[in-house]
């Protein structure tokens, strides 16, 4: 007994695929997005605790803060507040809430430059 693959009406599904940029990324030639340069770009690192198991007293950024090119210490006390949104009550349900938040997020990492 002999199984037929399933028919489908897309001409492309079961054919070989092109690759246009396989050469270029197995010699080494290709260009990442992460190869682009863009002006005012900052990077962002996450801190984390070296002890598994213990209770933070305090956080001093002061030194992080002095450091050539950093653009701002983010912890706890000064980080932009995530508001929630009530729960969806259907798929699809449109939320006003949301955006506002999303703008006033995007403000508050503006006024970081």
């Amino acid at each position: 007994m002999t199984q037929s693959a399933p028919q489908t009406s897309s001409p492309s599904v079961g054919q070989p695929v092109d690759r246009v940029d396989g050469l270029l990324k197995v010699t080494g030639q290709a260009r990442y997005p992460a190869e682009f340069p863009f002006e005012r770009m900052a990077h962002a690192v996450i801190v984390q605790s070296t002890i598994a198991r213990g209770s933070i007293k305090t956080i001093e950024t002061v030194a992080a803060e002095a450091a050539p090119g950093v653009l701002a210490v983010l912890t706890h006390l000064n980080a932009p507040r995530l508001h929630s949104s009530p729960p969806a009550l259907w798929w699809g349900q449109r939320r006003r809430r949301l955006s506002k938040t999303n703008t006033s997020l995007i403000m508050a990492s503006i006024s970081l430059w």
